[in-house]
């Protein structure tokens, strides 16, 4: 399974979706989501329970887990078993690859780290700050 986040042009402006790539084309996740619990539940449960399980940004989905990623691979099956325009919401589930843009996975990460512990740079043989900016300052005023 091939996750994406997208971003679709809508009357209110552009909005970013997490999506599944498939032959098809990308299947927007969380709608798809909705439109099986559908089947089972009141439109307004769904639309709530969908949005909770599978999220439409990528942090929360990656957040909810195996658990999460099962969900969607579920609803993105279903949906191209029965091949389904739209949701009861009126969202469209799959849309043809050309006609969205694909955007970086996740758009801003929590945080970023670097365990790449022996490989990086040793500060405490750095020079000190303030001489580098020293350095400029000189070189600025010597051109004077």
């Amino acid at each position: 399974m091939k996750l994406c986040t997208f971003e679709v042009a809508c009357a209110a402006g552009p909005v970013q979706r997490v999506g599944v790539v498939t032959e098809a084309g990308i299947v927007d996740a969380t709608a798809a989501r909705i439109a099986l619990l559908e089947q089972t539940l009141p439109l307004s449960a769904a639309v709530r329970v969908g949005n909770a399980q599978v999220p439409p940004d990528m942090i929360g989905l990656i957040g909810s887990g195996a658990t999460g990623l099962d969900w969607v691979r579920e609803a993105v099956e279903q949906l191209l078993r029965r091949g389904q325009a739209a949701n009861g919401a009126g969202q469209q589930l799959l849309y043809a690859q050309p006609s969205v843009k694909l955007l970086a996975p996740v758009q801003r990460p929590p945080n970023i780290a670097n365990f790449a512990y022996g490989n990086s740079l040793d500060f405490r043989t750095m020079p000190y700050p303030a001489r580098i900016a020293d350095r400029k300052s000189t070189r600025l005023n010597s051109s004077h």
